[in-house]
């Protein structure tokens, strides 16, 4: 009678669980940002809506992590600095320009004018050392 009574106890724990976490229960009971499934995770939505919303100038420096999703919210009225596809870009590029210009404000005017960019678009907790020069010296 024990185990019995304690395995269906332990089957409706697990049954319960599972449910909050499927239903998204969980997830809105303690107001964490995450939904359970697949789809379309609209990280920088309300900073894409707003660069729309208030017709910022097209050419746009971002971070980064954001980038994949700027290009896919953003596409084809404003033209991105980089996304988060490493591969597509020569290392001496991300190094030489994107990191670069993080770190050195002479050479991010220079190409900031070069490329007539007015609309940056970074994440406030990139942790990178040369994103956190970058946020220190905007």
């Amino acid at each position: 009678k024990y185990r019995i009574g304690l395995s269906l106890m332990l089957v409706c724990v697990i049954t319960i669980t599972s449910f909050s976490f499927i239903s998204n229960w969980y997830w809105q009971t303690f107001d964490y940002p995450k939904e359970f499934g697949y789809g379309l995770e609209e990280y920088g939505k309300g900073a894409t809506d707003f660069i729309k919303k208030n017709k910022l100038p097209k050419n746009v420096f971002n971070g980064f992590d954001i980038g994949g999703y700027a290009a896919y919210a953003l596409y084809p009225q404003y033209r991105l600095f980089i996304d988060n596809r490493p591969e597509s870009y020569p290392s001496s590029f991300v190094t030489n320009t994107y990191i670069a210009l993080q770190q050195n404000p002479k050479l991010r005017n220079s190409i900031f004018n070069r490329y007539h960019i007015h609309t940056v678009l970074f994440n406030h907790t990139d942790s990178t050392p040369w994103g956190e020069q970058f946020l220190k010296d905007c």
